[in-house]
C-alpha cells in the first residue's frame, strides 16, 4: 500500500497529509512494506504532532494564489504556505463562511439566474400579448368613434333608415337584419354599421359615442398595466446583470495582491489601500500595516481603514490629502450625504489590535496610541480605468489623484440609487475605452459596485 492511501485510511486527509509528509521527509508514493524503521519513527512522530494540533486552539488560515480562495486549515500548514499567500482568519466560523460563501453564493446565482431567465421568458410573453391587446383596443376605439361620428352626422338619414327597418321595407343600404336581437347593418358613408333599430338614430350613435369611451378607459389601464410589466421586467435584467448573466467578453487578468482591497496610486505614487469591511479592515492592520505606514480613519465610527504603504519614505501633502479623501468617502458620511468628514491618521507603530490592560474596545475596532493628526476630506470619488502592467483595472480614487485613469467618471454623494449609477458609469467607461483602446472590452458590473461606496450618488462630471 502506498503511503498517502495508508494516511488516508487512518484517518489523515487533506491538505494534511501534505504536511504529515513534508514534516516526516517521505513521499506519497512509498509503499509502507518498504519503510525503514527511521521512516516509521519520522512518519509517526509527524502524525502525532498533527494529532496533537488539531487538539489545541485553531489559528485558522485561508490560502490564496493570486488573490483567489485555494484552499484552508484550522492552523498554518508549512506544506501550503510555500506555494500560496495566507490571510489568517479570527475563528473557524469566520473561515468557514469567508471560504465556502461565495461557493454557496455561486451555486445561488446560477439557481437565481435559472429562475430570472424562466420569469423574464414568461414575462416577455405577457408583455408581447399585452401590447397585441392594446393593438386591438386602439383599433376598435378608432372604429367606434369612426362609426358615431358617421351616425352623429348622419341622424336624419340613420332615422329613415330604421324606421324602413321597423316597417320590413328592403333597401339596398341595408344589407342585413337580425329581428332576434333587434340589429340591422346599414350602409353610411361606405361604411357598414350595427344598429338596434328599437332605438333611435341619436341613441345608437350615443351608445357608440359611449362604448368608445369605456373602451378608451380599458386603453388607458391597459397602457398603466404595459409601463409596470416593462418595469418589472427591466428589474429582472437588472438583476441578472449583477449576477453576471450577460456574455460580453470579460476583462480576464492576474490581480495583484492590493486588489483585494480598495486602492489608488497617490500623485506621489504611494500605494494607498482601504478595507472593504470589518475582516478587510483587520487583515489590513495585521497582515499588511508596518510600523512606518500611515493609518487613516474618519472620526465617526463606521468606515474602512486606510493605509499608505510608505515604504519608508516621507508622506507629502498631496498624498495625506488624497488618502484623507478617500477615508471619507468610504465612510458612513457618504450615505448621510455629507459633503465633508473629519478624518485622522497615525503612524501603524501607533495602532493596537487590542486594548491595554483594563480597559475594551469593541471587536474589529482598534485602540489607537499617542497623538493623532486631523485632516477634513472631502467626499468625492473619480470611478475610472487605471492601467498596470498594460492591463486595465477597475477602481476608485480621489479627483485630485485621477490623472493616470484611461477613462473616469466623477461621483459625490446624492439621491441615484447605486445599481443605477454602476450601470451609467459601466456605459461611459465601456465608451471610453473604444476611444482609448480602439478595441471592445467588457467591465463586469460587479466590479464597478465594488469600487462604490455604500450610499447613493451624484454623477458630477463624465
Amino acid at each position: 500500500m502506498e503511503l498517502w492511501r495508508f494516511l488516508l485510511e487512518i484517518g489523515v486527509g487533506p491538505p494534511y497529509i501534505d504536511e504529515v509528509l513534508l514534516r516526516s521527509g517521505l513521499k506519497a508514493n512509498l509503499k509502507v512494506r518498504d519503510l525503514s524503521q527511521d521512516q516509521r519513527r519520522s512518519l509517526g512522530n509527524a502524525v502525532v504532532w498533527l494529532a496533537k494540533r488539531l487538539k489545541d486552539k485553531p489559528d485558522p488560515v485561508i490560502y490564496l494564489s493570486e488573490g483567489e480562495m485555494v484552499n484552508f486549515s484550522a492552523f498554518p500548514l508549512n506544506s501550503l504556505e510555500v506555494k500560496y499567500e495566507v490571510k489568517p482568519v479570527e475563528s473557524l466560523l469566520d473561515l468557514l463562511e469567508e471560504y465556502f460563501s461565495p461557493i454557496i453564493t455561486r451555486s445561488v446565482k446560477d439557481k437565481a439566474l435559472l429562475e430570472l431567465e424562466k420569469r423574464a421568458r414568461a414575462l416577455e410573453i405577457e408583455l408581447k400579448q399585452q401590447k397585441d391587446l392594446l393593438n386591438r383596443y386602439e383599433e376598435e376605439l378608432s372604429e367606434l368613434r369612426q362609426k358615431g361620428e358617421l351616425l352623429f352626422s348622419n341622424l336624419y338619414e340613420v332615422q329613415g333608415l330604421i324606421e324602413m327597418v321597423r316597417k320590413g321595407i328592403q333597401d339596398e343600404r341595408i344589407i342585413d337584419v337580425d329581428r332576434s336581437k333587434h340589429l340591422a347593418t346599414i350602409v353610411i358613408g361606405g361604411i357598414p354599421i350595427s344598429v338596434d333599430f328599437m332605438k333611435t338614430a341619436s341613441e345608437n350613435a350615443s351608445n357608440y359615442y359611449a362604448r368608445a369611451k369605456k373602451l378608451s378607459l380599458k386603453l388607458v389601464r391597459g397602457k398603466e398595466m404595459l409601463k409596470v410589466l416593462e418595469k418589472r421586467l427591466l428589474d429582472m435584467k437588472s438583476q441578472a446583470e449583477i449576477l453576471h448573466i450577460s456574455k460580453g467578453p470579460k476583462i480576464r487578468r492576474k490581480k495583484k495582491w492590493f486588489e483585494r482591497f480598495r486602492w489608488f496610486f497617490s500623485t506621489e505614487g504611494f500605494l494607498v489601500i482601504a478595507g472593504k469591511d470589518k475582516s478587510t479592515n483587520r487583515e489590513l492592520v495585521r497582515r499588511y500595516m508596518e510600523d512606518d505606514d500611515l493609518f487613516f480613519h474618519v472620526e465617526q465610527p463606521g468606515g474602512a481603514v486606510v493605509l499608505v504603504k510608505t515604504d519608508g519614505k516621507v508622506v507629502g501633502d498631496e498624498t495625506l490629502s488624497q488618502a484623507a479623501d478617500y477615508a471619507a468617502s468610504f465612510s458612513r458620511a457618504w450615505r448621510e450625504g455629507l459633503s465633508y468628514a473629519d478624518v485622522y491618521y497615525v503612524k501603524g507603530k501607533q495602532v493596537l489590535t487590542h486594548a491595554p490592560p483594563k480597559m475594551y474596545i469593541p471587536k474589529g475596532s482598534f485602540y489607537i496610541r499617542g497623538k493623532r493628526t486631523y485632516l477634513r476630506g472631502k467626499l468625492e470619488l473619480a470611478i475610472g480605468i487605471w492601467e498596470i502592467d498594460g492591463e486595465p483595472r477597475v477602481t476608485s480614487c480621489p479627483v485630485e489623484a485621477s490623472a493616470e485613469m484611461k477613462a473616469k467618471i466623477h461621483v459625490i454623494p446624492g439621491e441615484k440609487e447605486k445599481l443605477e449609477t454602476a450601470k451609467m458609469i459601466k456605459e461611459v467607461l465601456e465608451n471610453e475605452l473604444k476611444k482609448v483602446t480602439s478595441m471592445s472590452l467588457y467591465l463586469d458590473l460587479d466590479e464597478i459596485m465594488k469600487a462604490l461606496p455604500p450610499g447613493r450618488f451624484r454623477i458630477l462630471r463624465r
